[in-house]
């Protein structure tokens, strides 16, 4: 029953009170702010928000990732949790859109090459390509196989700060073909059979693991055991001796 109440208390009223306060502070402070004020343009309106911070989001992520710690740890205790971490998700969702809409600077725009760590391994694409029966493979030949090139426009070359612009064509990372429509390759294919692979391996090797831990790990301690057969014996006895008197 307190593993229950605990659950309900992050679930539902954490929830509401940290809903309460990331919209309700916000606007209060807006809303004196600009009484306060004279009205301005809008873009003077626009700078006077909150500054977006580089990792303004960070917090709004962990607060999600601790709530699917909880659930995944204690759903048992609580079947409802789900529904109260898919509306929490819902009304979140909302909220932050809200917030980054409202009451924050537009974010400056960044270039990257790539998203870092959430991107995929590059590591599961290469392995068809080293295990097919090709003796010239290398680590070269394996990158290059999966850039796809592309016609670049005259228009573009001219307007282009990157160098090497005057070449006509570039290269992105996927497996299609280099001609409209652009279909797959058959090295998309073998990639995607190489990555369901290894999901079904690793899913498997998990079960494994699991009935091996089982095995080893019996239901009832062998304490317990020993003292449940203690106590069988000793009210098997007492029936005996109570019998024969």
């Amino acid at each position: 029953v307190e593993l229950v109440i605990q659950m309900l208390v992050v679930f539902v009223v954490k929830q509401l009170l940290s809903m309460a306060t990331e919209m309700g502070l916000p606007t209060t402070a807006e809303l004196q702010a600009g009484k306060q004020r004279p009205p301005q343009p809008q873009w003077e309106e626009d700078w006077a928000l909150a500054p977006s911070r580089k990792l303004h989001l960070f917090d709004e992520y962990l607060e999600m990732v601790l709530q699917f710690g909880f659930l995944t740890l204690f759903m048992a205790a609580m079947p409802l949790a789900p529904m109260f971490a898919l509306l929490n998700n819902v009304m979140e969702l909302r909220l932050d859109a809200w917030k980054m809409l409202r009451l924050m600077r537009r974010p400056l725009a960044r270039r990257a090459s790539d998203i870092g760590a959430w991107g995929a391994d590059p590591v599961l694409p290469r392995c068809p390509y080293r295990w097919s029966p090709m003796p010239w493979w290398s680590a070269s030949t394996a990158t290059s196989s999966g850039a796809c090139p592309a016609s670049t426009p005259p228009t573009l070359r001219a307007a282009s700060q990157v160098a090497n612009s005057s070449e006509a064509i570039c290269y992105y990372r996927d497996f299609r073909q280099p001609e409209p429509p652009y279909n797959w390759r058959p090295e998309h294919w073998h990639v995607l059979a190489a990555r369901l692979s290894f999901v079904l391996v690793f899913e498997h090797l998990v079960l494994a693991l699991r009935a091996l831990v089982m095995r080893l790990v019996p239901r009832v301690p062998a304490g317990v055991l020993r003292k449940a057969l203690f106590r069988q014996m000793h009210q098997a006895e007492s029936k005996e001796a109570e019998a024969a008197v």
